[in-house]
């Protein structure tokens, strides 16, 4: 379906298992950030979020994300990056650089009601 482009894309979120599964499309050609990475009209995302619980660390919030851009891609470049959370250090010793004790909070989710899509 073909509409308007932004910088941000359309985004479509669902739930598989137990990840949150976001694709985007309508991206428009833009800079990625200060290393001048570009992105053409083609470019689409899909990012997948998890929660996983990893020793001695504790909770993980992970991202896996696919950037597929014919335009300047010759694959999709995939990237994953891990957000600790009750981040108490090693062994129980704190790190000093990392922001301390987040938790997550619960949330009840539910799929949105029929014909508000």
């Amino acid at each position: 379906m073909a509409g308007p482009k932004s910088p941000m894309g359309r985004s479509r979120a669902r739930y598989e298992n137990d990840s949150l599964v976001i694709e985007s499309d309508q991206i428009s050609a833009n800079w990625t950030g200060i290393f001048g990475h570009q992105l053409s009209e083609q470019t689409t995302t899909v990012e997948t979020y998890k929660r996983t619980d990893r020793a001695p660390w504790g909770p993980i919030l992970e991202l896996r994300m696919r950037i597929h851009d014919p335009g300047h891609l010759y694959e999709d470049w995939e990237m994953h990056w891990e957000k600790f959370y009750q981040v108490s250090g090693v062994g129980g010793q704190a790190i000093a650089d990392i922001q301390q004790d987040y938790t997550f909070i619960p949330v009840d989710c539910h799929a949105p009601l029929s014909g508000t899509e």
